[in-house]
């Protein structure tokens, strides 16, 4: 009797200590600063090289993501496991809520074609609202299935002027994407973990634009719907080596599709016209990351990434816009927790397009130009674990 009484004292103790050590929540925040810049060049117009027009668009903007996660099962604190790790090793059921804010930020665009002497600029006010919830539940200790919801919503307004035709004009834009995944987590080992997905994209776009021009006096209105569907699949892989080094190799494929409605009111005498066109898109993408796990409190991280894009747009009156590119990108990184419910991270991104645009008119290739991007940002944030 005494010693079972000793053995549930005892036992007692242990679950008190490990309930103190456990983590069963965590919440990060982290706000990013942008750069982008794109440019078309290199025009080719009916087989004449047009050096003289070029396209040039940039923003700087910033962001602010909120995630809150809740672990089913309280995740304990083993110093011989790095915290960053601690979540791969536990197997712990969770719901994920996530959120970002992006403030009202200014694109500008310009575009120059010294051949016609036409000139035209933008300046766009753009704001994005997006929100998301997933959960991982593991069925078995090494079986789990994600499911996954997401909605975003970018509203846009922009002011265009072309001082050559003297026409000015303005155009709102109300875009609506939203997503749903499932997928599979297996672990093959303790320390070798397989991930697929797969996700249903939809989306609905509404535009209008108001243009007018003084001498001689039109106003005409362009309305157009846009409803894109695709699909996407992914396969992650992620293996760490004796608690110190991760390798993590994800492929993604993407497809999809869209539809677009025009309608064109010219308000002066009230004629009017429709057109349609719609696209077609696969998307091709590899990440590979590495991490390094510096101890129990320091990890280090970098990677990189390569995507190839092509589109095709077709319109209704036989002409067709191909889109052929690819992007790469290179990040790294830093995490350190001062103590094990307080951390902080920090990282760079930079990424960069380059490809080709043809635009073709009754099977013959009219026009064609170069597209090139680069982007950057920095992010840094801060971990809470309780």
């Amino acid at each position: 009797m005494l010693l079972l009484g000793g053995w549930l004292i005892a036992g007692g103790e242990r679950l008190a200590a490990d309930e103190v050590d456990a983590i069963r929540y965590e919440v990060a925040i982290e706000t990013r600063i942008v750069s982008e810049e794109h440019t078309q060049k290199n025009y080719t117009v009916v087989g004449v090289a047009s050096p003289g027009i070029q396209a040039k668009r940039e923003r700087d903007y910033s962001d602010i993501n909120g995630d809150f996660s809740f672990f089913f099962t309280p995740i304990v604190d083993d110093p011989l496991i790095p915290i960053a790790l601690r979540r791969f090793y536990a197997h712990s059921s969770t719901l994920h809520f996530s959120g970002t804010i992006e403030p009202e930020h200014t694109t500008s665009y310009t575009f120059i074609n010294p051949d016609i002497h036409y000139q035209t600029s933008s300046n766009d006010d753009e704001q994005l609202r997006q929100a998301g919830v997933d959960g991982v539940f593991y069925l078995f200790p090494n079986t789990g299935v994600r499911l996954r919801a997401a909605s975003a919503k970018d509203e846009q307004v922009s002011f265009e002027t072309s001082p050559s035709v003297d026409v000015q004009s303005r155009n709102e834009i109300n875009e609506i994407r939203r997503n749903y995944g499932l997928g599979i987590i297996q672990y093959l080992s303790d320390n070798l973990a397989l991930a697929v997905d797969y996700t249903y994209n939809d989306g609905e776009l509404r535009s209008l634009e108001k243009s007018w021009q003084d001498n001689p006096l039109i106003f005409s209105e362009v309305a157009r719907t846009t409803n894109t569907t695709g699909h996407l699949f992914s396969c992650k892989g992620e293996y760490v080596w004796q608690k110190h080094l991760g390798l993590q190799l994800t492929y993604e494929y993407l497809t999809y599709e869209s539809n677009s409605d025009v309608q064109i009111v010219h308000l002066q005498n009230f004629a009017g016209e429709n057109s349609t066109f719609g696209d077609d898109g696969a998307q091709h993408t590899i990440m590979p990351i590495v991490r390094l796990y510096l101890g129990e409190k320091f990890t280090a991280h970098g990677g990189g990434g390569i995507t190839w894009t092509t589109i095709t747009r077709t319109y209704d009156n036989a002409t067709d816009i191909e889109y052929e590119w690819h992007w790469w990108q290179a990040h790294g990184g830093v995490s350190y927790y001062f103590t094990r419910h307080f951390g902080v991270q920090a990282s760079y991104q930079y990424r960069a397009r380059d490809g080709e645009v043809s635009m073709r008119s009754d099977n013959a290739t009219r026009s064609t130009f170069d597209v090139n991007s680069a982007i950057q940002g920095i992010q840094v944030g801060i971990t809470g674990r309780f």
